[in-house]
């Protein structure tokens, strides 16, 4: 399920396969951002590709908070762009 766009399996039965492309929402970087909750506490950034021989992805840094995991996601997208 979408949560923005709230477009589940069940809707997505009657309506066609290109009605929900047209509908479905593209969801925000913060959306798409591995990032996960530690036992610790602490916040971990995932690279969002899996490393094909070891079929894990990489940890881009532990936070104390989640928004400074996100604002890191962002500066690593930024850089990924422009240099």
């Amino acid at each position: 399920m979408c949560k923005r766009c709230a477009i589940t399996a069940a809707n997505s039965e009657w309506m066609g396969a290109r009605t929900l492309r047209k509908w479905k929402c593209t969801l925000k970087s913060e959306e798409r951002a591995m990032i996960r909750k530690l036992a610790a506490g602490q916040y971990r950034l995932y690279s969002r590709k899996k490393n094909s021989k070891t079929g894990r992805r990489r940890n881009l840094g532990t936070f104390k908070t989640r928004a400074a995991a996100e604002q890191h996601e962002r500066e690593v997208q930024y850089f990924k762009r422009h240099g």
